[in-house]
């Protein structure tokens, strides 16, 4: 399995293998993970909430994150009902969304 440098909560470097921790549940790098999914603010304009880095969808238990930074980018959602996460990482800042807007299991719904 390859790493990837992922940028995370106020500009913390994690791993793919962290991240999918902090979504099931069982954070390996921040133990209060559950506190990054906890609603903190609605985003009306978005329909949906957001937690510490997270945007939580408002009316499902889908929890997404996305980002960039010089040479990549990240977007990622993970729906804790069915243990799917789904998760375009790449190598370049702009190379995440072409990505996730043309795979059929991303969402259209902006968080």
């Amino acid at each position: 399995m390859t790493d990837y440098a992922l940028p995370v909560a106020v500009h913390t470097l994690t791993t793919t293998e962290d991240y999918v921790g902090i979504l099931d549940g069982h954070p390996t790098v921040f133990p209060a993970g559950t506190e990054l999914v906890r609603p903190r603010s609605e985003v009306p304009r978005n329909e949906g909430r957001y937690g510490l880095g997270f945007w939580l969808h408002a009316t499902s238990a889908i929890v997404a994150m996305e980002g960039y930074d010089a040479g990549v980018s990240f977007r990622s959602e993970h729906d804790p009902t069915t243990g799917t996460t789904h998760t375009v990482i790449s190598n370049t800042s702009e190379g995440a969304w072409p990505v996730w807007s043309a795979s059929p299991s991303s969402s259209t719904s902006e968080m």
